[in-house]
């Protein structure tokens, strides 16, 4: 199992690096977290792909190793999460909330207060998006 989870620590740091465009001089002051920031404002999509397979596969390694199956550790379920989550979720969740920070825009322009237009948005996500996160 610990090699699994240096597989997925080198991969995101892999990703990391190659999404903040190498490591650069200035890239290398930086915090990860301003690396990731730039990377997502340079390439959205793709930097919401990566996290989101990152993510999978970590959740998954980990769920693995709290809850130990009989059969022991999977890589491959573990690969398949994170494909899931970079060639499903993370694009479908790029375009859901692409969606609903347009919607917020509009509500702001037609006069609700932020507070209201949030309240609107999460409404909004956990009925109409959790229910199609469901379906598939």
């Amino acid at each position: 199992m610990p090699s699994a989870v240096a597989c997925l620590v080198a991969w995101l740091l892999a990703t990391a690096t190659a999404l903040s465009g190498g490591p650069a001089a200035a890239s290398i002051r930086k915090t990860p977290l301003q690396r990731y920031d730039a990377a997502l404002r340079r390439h959205p999509l793709r930097t919401k792909c990566a996290s989101s397979g990152v993510a999978s596969g970590i959740g998954d390694a980990l769920a693995q190793t709290l809850v130990p199956l009989s059969t022991g550790y999977d890589p491959r379920r573990t690969a398949a999460f994170a494909l899931v989550g970079a060639a499903y979720f993370g694009p479908l969740l790029h375009g859901w909330y692409v969606m609903l920070s347009r919607l917020e825009r509009r509500l702001l322009d037609a006069g609700l207060s932020r507070p209201a237009a949030v309240i609107a948005q999460l409404l909004i996500n956990q009925s109409l998006g959790a229910a199609r996160a469901r379906r598939g």
